[in-house]
């Protein structure tokens, strides 16, 4: 599994995997082709975990709760279909995209196994007292 569309600007631990909004482009120029069908992929994945907190944009303002999903491949947060609805298109790599429309844009189910081997990937990359999923 790999985790796509993370930004550190709102990652709260010690490690950050992600890169800072700023790293990104918007592409404003490029319409995003099937825009309604990948939000709609990346709020119903499968959740591996979720927080009491929200995620809030540089105003300040709530964007969405933070949870992470996952299709079984991909591991992604909340956040990311509101950054790509702003036109951060890169968060997203074209093979995610690609497995997206293979999936007709619906998430597949996730078995327990698939479901527990992303929770332990997340664990073993944020808590480093739990490295091998002790």
């Amino acid at each position: 599994m790999k985790f796509v569309g993370i930004i550190s600007d709102h990652e709260r631990g010690l490690f950050k995997i992600g890169q800072p909004l700023s790293e990104y482009q918007i592409q404003k120029e490029v319409p995003v082709e099937n825009l309604e069908q990948i939000i709609n992929y990346l709020e119903n994945g499968t959740v591996v975990v979720s927080f009491l907190h929200y995620v809030y944009d540089k105003m300040n303002n709530p964007i969405v709760p933070l949870i992470f999903y996952t299709d079984g491949t991909w591991i992604w947060p909340s956040y990311l279909g509101y950054y790509y609805s702003k036109q951060y298109t890169d968060l997203i790599p074209e093979e995610f995209l690609t497995d997206m429309k293979n999936n007709n844009y619906n998430p597949p189910t996730v078995d327990n196994e698939k479901l527990l081997e992303a929770q332990k990937l997340y664990v073993n990359t944020y808590d480093p007292n739990r490295k091998g999923g002790k």
